[in-house]
């Protein structure tokens, strides 16, 4: 399940981060169905800002819901540069303090209610 998400956001990697659309989707699904196997198969590590990004939201994702975590996650590397999702900088030091530690010890940097959903 997980690598058809990650395929999606490759090949819609551009500039206006159309990427964002199937991982929201993924995340809307996995807190929809709170289906542990959706994320049960590790990952093919390909894309390290992806896969770091998948990593990190399948570990906020186990713990919000009370799934115990896959092992699969402690075998994908850190984002090799930090990765901010912000298209500003000046938000930069705000993110870095409030990030979630999930995202964090991947080297990726969110805002607090990044997966948040209206």
């Amino acid at each position: 399940m997980l690598h058809k998400v990650k395929q999606e956001m490759i090949k819609r990697n551009n500039a206006q981060r159309d990427w964002l659309i199937p991982f929201m989707n993924f995340v809307d699904m996995f807190r929809y169905y709170k289906d542990i196997s959706i994320v049960r198969e590790p990952l093919i590590l390909n894309h390290n800002r992806f896969d770091a990004l998948l990593a990190a939201t399948t570990c906020y994702l186990c713990h919000e819901i009370g799934f115990e975590i896959p092992n699969w996650v402690d075998d994908v590397p850190m984002s090799q540069q930090a990765w901010y999702l912000t298209p500003y900088d000046r938000l930069k030091p705000f993110i870095t303090i409030e990030c979630p530690i999930w995202f964090k010890v991947y080297n990726i940097f969110v805002c607090r209610n990044f997966l948040h959903r209206v």
